[in-house]
């Protein structure tokens, strides 16, 4: 049992060590785009297939750390359904 107890705690303390010494990964610095299926408008019940393009707008960096920090701002367009060919689509039949 006690060999047992000994494991765990190396294994966890392994965890913490990889974790606490990995780096985040890098802030988006280009835009990103995706396409969902999401409805026509807020009052609708229509899906249709959209464009969803993030764009990074500032990039400054904490004071209390290293890190750097993007603001981000999106922008959606309605386009074909073709785009969304392969993604599963909702269904929204309610109820």
């Amino acid at each position: 049992m006690l060999k047992s107890v000994v494991v765990a705690l190396v294994s966890l303390g392994l965890v913490i060590l990889v974790t606490l010494g990995l780096t985040p990964a890098d802030a988006a610095t280009t835009n990103s785009e995706t396409y969902i299926w999401s409805f026509a408008s807020l009052d609708s019940n229509q899906l249709v297939c959209k464009q969803v393009v993030m764009h990074p707008e500032q990039s400054f960096h904490r004071r209390s750390s290293k890190e750097q920090v993007v603001q981000m701002s999106s922008t959606s367009t309605i386009v074909s359904d073709r785009y969304c060919a392969n993604s599963a689509k909702p269904d929204v039949a309610g109820g």
